[in-house]
């Protein structure tokens, strides 16, 4: 419901993957949190958020049966969140996520003090560069899995290799791939 109101599980199935992630946090077996360990409002509104910068509601769409008792509740919450453009987080030992979008400038700044000039040595590994993708999902109209190639004519010789479980449309795993 939003707002602080959360109640039990709703009685209809839903691919809202906020709704998702949010039952599967307080599921007693398997997140095993409270409303106060997760950032279930923020969801929901992230929900909305993906949205509004996609301009398509099949961009928060999860599909995916998790059958297995091995899966941490981590594991559960990055492989909702990888379908969805979004990084999962913890601050203040509340789960929180973040949609993955273009940014203008860097959030991110590694400084190195206290380093003597021409003391850094780098090896860089050349042969471990893609030159393409392979994504696999699970197209939910037709039940079987798709590849989506990048390039698309398929001259990549050395392609990254994505699965990416809980995609059920093409919308998604194919900005999913060009991310």
């Amino acid at each position: 419901l939003g707002d602080g109101n959360f109640g039990p599980t709703e009685s209809y199935a839903t691919d809202n993957f906020a709704q998702i992630a949010i039952h599967l946090s307080l599921d007693p077996r398997i997140g095993r949190l409270s409303l106060s360990d997760i950032n279930a409002d923020g969801w929901l509104d992230l929900s909305d958020e993906i949205i509004e910068y996609f301009g398509s509601d099949q961009m928060v769409r999860f599909g995916y049966d998790f059958d297995s008792s091995d899966t941490t509740y981590q594991d559960h919450l990055m492989t909702i969140a990888n379908v969805v453009n979004c990084y999962p987080y913890t601050q203040n030992a509340v789960y929180d996520l973040q949609l993955e979008k273009k940014q203008n400038s860097s959030v991110m700044q590694v400084t190195i003090r206290n380093k003597k000039e021409n003391t850094e040595t780098r090896e860089e590994n050349y042969e471990q560069q893609y030159d393409g993708v392979e994504l696999t999902y699970r197209d939910e109209k037709k039940g079987e899995s798709v590849t989506i190639y990048i390039p698309e004519d398929r001259s990549a010789t050395n392609p990254e290799t994505v699965s990416l479980d809980g995609c059920i449309t093409y919308e998604q795993a194919y900005k999913v791939a060009w991310r």
